[in-house]
């Protein structure tokens, strides 16, 4: 099985129950536990109400190990950073490099439907919704 890092839109999208996109979390989390950054979390967290921060943080905790931003997530996600700036590319901000920079260090797949935030050859993305 290969083992994933959730970026916030298929969380987002898994809470509103969005096909094909439920279904498939809803089957991998039975299977085995899943992975987030924790800059995904916050940025979930900016959008939750009180109320469904009660409701989805508990299902959070429990299927998905949280992975924090080491030193070596931070140079890596500066290194990526950098190549975006020298390409010119300035739509992609210091998050989604954590979060690319979390899948690389950690050697996981990267399930997104934001494929354009993520440009590098080095991140291994999980096409199948796209």
């Amino acid at each position: 099985m290969i083992e994933e890092l959730y970026d916030t839109d298929i969380v987002i999208n898994f809470f509103k129950k969005k096909e094909p996109i439920f279904s498939y979390v809803d089957k991998q989390i039975k299977q085995s536990r899943q992975y987030m950054s924790v800059i995904s979390l916050a940025e979930l967290r900016t959008g939750w109400t009180e109320e469904q921060l009660k409701d989805y943080l508990p299902f959070v905790e429990t299927f998905f190990e949280i992975l924090p931003v080491s030193s070596d997530i931070a140079l890596q996600a500066g290194f990526l950073r950098r190549q975006c700036l020298e390409k010119n590319y300035l739509g992609n901000p210091l998050t989604d490099q954590l979060i690319a920079a979390t899948a690389i260090v950690k050697n996981l797949q990267l399930l997104t439907l934001n494929t354009k935030d993520f440009p590098h050859e080095s991140v291994k993305l999980n096409k199948s919704f796209i």
